[in-house]
């Protein structure tokens, strides 16, 4: 439950193998490795467009914690005797937290089902993406911070939309904008192609400061130095272009020991892409200078 591929579990990825940035070994490593994560977004938005595919995966642990807890607390509530009304309530709790767990147990199982790929395009130069299930009707479109829902271009001609999250293509990309450390793990090959990756931290106000909007803020962030240290994972391929971007929401930050509750993953899969002509009535950052 809760796993990545290679089968570590989320929260000892991330706890483990993403310390805080002195942990990085040579602080000159850490900085190289960001420098080259910097120069890979640099190239990457420099091609201006990209077919893209995004995945969720849900994290059981946390449910998982939880129903444990419930059933803790009742057994430590079960009177050693008493009358037999207290007996009698406490069997009925008891049985409630049975039900209450078998029904997120239920729920769980439904969330441990990985959901399909949602294919879309990102486009660079304005700042927007649009992915989806094939029907026009699902698709979302993310401009800067503002988010629609289709059908398109209809939806994005109501005023403002709602604000965009962190669980889209376009905030992934914004976050490795701000990136200061990084360090290089094993090669691995994507799509057929050998791809360098790292485990990065990014300072959220430093990624905002480098766009034109207001950036969403990460489950799980209780502190302001929480945002100078966001975990996200970034494969580059052998020609100097980003191919995947990934990031894992917590219940409370990762360096607190918290719970992992959902990752977010974007592939890059084809760049220079040409984009649908809808597009042409759909806004973009460019257009508006800022969507804030």
């Amino acid at each position: 439950r809760g796993r990545r591929p290679g089968g570590a579990r989320l929260s000892e990825w991330d706890t483990r193998r993403m310390p805080p940035e002195d942990a990085h070994g040579d602080g000159r490593v850490g900085r190289a490795g960001a420098g080259e994560i910097l120069a890979a977004l640099e190239r990457t938005v420099g091609q201006g467009t990209a077919r893209i595919e995004l995945r969720f995966e849900s994290s059981t642990e946390y449910p998982t914690q939880l129903i444990g807890r419930a059933r803790g607390s009742q057994a430590a509530r079960r009177p050693p005797g008493g009358s037999p009304r207290r007996r009698l309530q406490a069997r009925f709790f008891e049985r409630l937290v049975d039900v209450l767990a078998w029904s997120m147990q239920r729920l769980l199982r439904r969330w441990e089902r990985k959901e399909r790929p949602r294919a879309g395009v990102l486009d660079f130069v304005g700042q927007r993406c649009m992915y989806g299930t094939p029907s026009p009707s699902t698709a979302e479109l993310v401009v800067g911070d503002r988010m629609w829902k289709g059908p398109f271009p209809t939806a994005a001609e109501s005023e403002g939309g709602d604000p965009a999250s962190t669980l889209q293509p376009l905030w992934l990309l914004d976050l490795v904008r701000g990136v200061v450390s990084a360090r290089e793990q094993a090669l691995e090959t994507l799509d057929g192609r050998t791809c360098r990756h790292f485990l990065a931290l990014a300072d959220l106000n430093r990624a905002a400061e480098a766009v034109s909007y207001p950036m969403a803020i990460p489950t799980g962030m209780e502190r302001l130095d929480h945002l100078t240290r966001i975990g996200v994972e970034v494969w580059v391929d052998d020609g100097g272009d980003i191919r995947r971007i990934r990031h894992t929401g917590y219940y409370r930050h990762a360096e607190d020991g918290g719970v992992p509750l959902s990752t977010v993953t974007v592939d890059l899969i084809e760049f220079g892409v040409e984009l649908p002509a809808a597009w042409a009535g759909l806004p973009s950052v460019r257009d508006s200078g800022s969507s804030g």
